[in-house]
């Protein structure tokens, strides 16, 4: 409630919840919880997944190829950085 909605639990059993009434421009986050997913889905939700997400590894790779790097050398920079994160 402290938030408004801008910070929605991981269950669709909040969309019930009365602070969607409050105020109509958040009503796109009520289903938050139906799409969003956690760091290292389908995986388990660690540390490591959390790392990937916030060092744009997977961002990074792709915009690396749009910048001019060939796909399959933007795939190896992020496989590299990912095996820093998880090991061999």
């Amino acid at each position: 409630m402290s938030q408004k909605g801008f910070s929605v639990g991981p269950t669709t059993e909040w969309e019930k919840h009365k602070l969607w009434n409050d105020d109509p421009i958040m009503l796109p986050y009520k289903q938050a919880a139906r799409t969003g997913r956690f760091a290292g889905y389908e995986g388990p939700s660690t540390r490591k997944a959390a790392e990937v997400v916030t060092k744009y590894i997977i961002i990074d790779m792709y915009a690396k190829a749009v910048q001019g790097m060939s796909a399959e050398e933007a795939v190896k920079w992020a496989h590299n950085e990912l095996v820093k994160i998880y090991g061999a």
